[in-house]
Formats: structure tokens, sequence, C-alpha cells
């Protein structure tokens, strides 16, 4: 424990034995003269410490609230009374009080202040497993990235042979030209905007044999509902 703290239970048992003191020599003060020896030895002890106790720098929260319950005013009022009545005390004791009565007074202001604290985050370039961790979780994203991008440039690829085989489709044919063409167009001398309008042809070719084919599947119902209907009414004919 650093040395300019004192323990709770330590602060406490003194102001208790304080008040004790204050209290038997008021009691002995009311029964005696002026003239009879009291003994303050205890007394004197006790302010030695208290004395060493007002000096002191650093107190903890726990010792704050100890010293504004234990040391109430009965306790400065019993000093006060045991000062007038001994005149051999002399002016050090008085300033003892003053002293103690001060530094409560400037402990009670700092409990009611606020302290504003501060986190610093430092990083130990010196510690190998901070190292270790940094250099990993670089790697790690470095690993990402050139994954991301390696499945990038496949799935490009992908949708590029797709739109060549579509192209070759809507055409019915190719021969080793066209598909020179082609490879130049998509990878040696690659041109988007010539990709672009190569895309657009292949979707309006698709877009019109859909349209085609739905049309000729419609009139091939509609002609297998009139050929049925032209059945029926043969049939019935038949039944005249």
């Amino acid at each position: 424990m650093n040395t300019d703290r004192m323990d709770t239970s330590a602060v406490y048992a003194l102001f208790e034995e304080l008040k004790q003191s204050l209290t038997e020599m008021a009691s002995f003060l009311k029964g005696r003269s002026e003239q009879q020896t009291i003994d303050l030895s205890k007394i004197e002890e006790l302010f030695e410490r208290m004395n060493t106790l007002s000096k002191q720098e650093v107190f903890s929260p726990k010792q704050i609230r100890v010293l504004e319950e234990i040391l109430t005013k009965s306790i400065v009022t019993g000093l006060g009374t045991a000062f007038e009545k001994r005149d051999e005390w002399d002016t050090e004791k008085r300033e003892t009080l003053q002293a103690i009565e001060a530094k409560i007074d400037e402990i009670g202001k700092e409990s009611r202040t606020v302290i504003r604290k501060e986190h610093i985050l430092s990083l130990d370039f010196k510690n190998s497993k901070t190292v270790i961790s940094l250099c990993s979780m670089g790697l790690v994203l470095l690993f990402s990235l050139g994954g991301n991008f390696w499945q990038m440039r496949q799935n490009g690829q992908l949708s590029d042979n797709d739109l060549k085989y579509r192209y070759i489709k809507m055409y019915g044919e190719v021969n080793q030209e066209k598909l020179m063409n082609l490879e130049t167009l998509f990878t040696y001398q690659r041109d988007e905007q010539q990709i672009a309008l190569i895309r657009e042809q292949v979707e309006t070719y698709e877009r019109l044999v859909k349209e085609q084919a739905e049309k000729t599947e419609r009139a091939r119902l509609n002609t297998s509902q009139a050929n049925e209907l032209q059945k029926q009414a043969e049939s019935i004919k038949q039944r005249k």
C-alpha cells in the first residue's frame, strides 16, 4: 500500500479513540478545579498522530467518508474547551487543530470535484505478440483482397465466354476468321464499346426469337382448337 494512504480502519480507530479521550477529559474537568493535574499523555499521543495525518497529501475515497463522519463538530468543540482550560497546551497544538479543520474542508471540496480521466491507447512494437498479430492481420487482408480481385476476373471471363457463345449461336455458324476477331475484341485489343454493341445485338435477337416462338405456339394452339371444333361439328352432323 502507498505510504501516503492510511488504512480506513486505522483512521476510524484514531478518531474514535480521540473522541473517547475527549469525553473522559470533559467529564473530568467538570468535577475538578483547574489547579488539579490532568493526565494528557494519551491525548498528546493522539495529537501527534493527528498532526501527522493533517500533513497527509492524498486521501482515499473511503478515508474521506470516514473523516467526514467521525471528525464531527463535537470533537473540535471538545478540543477547544481543553485548550481554554489547560494553559500548558501550547500554540502548536492549536495550529494542529486548525490544520486538521483546514484539511477536512480541503478534502471535502476534493471529494465533490469531478475528475476527468483520459485513456490513451498505445501500441508496443517491441512486443513480439503485437508484431505477429499485426503482420497476421495484414497478410489476411492482403490475401482477401487478392482473392476478391481474382474472383472478379474469373466472373468477367465467364461472362465474356457466355456472350461469345450466344453471339456465335445467333449466326448459326462461325469460321476461323470470326473466332480470331472475337478473341482480339475480347482479349488482345479489348474494345468495351464493340462488346456492348455485340451484347445489345445478341439480347435483341434472343428477345425476337422468344417472341416468335410464343407466337408460333399460340398459332399451333389456335389451329389445334380449330381442328377440335371442326371434329365436334362433324360429329353432330352424323348424329342427325
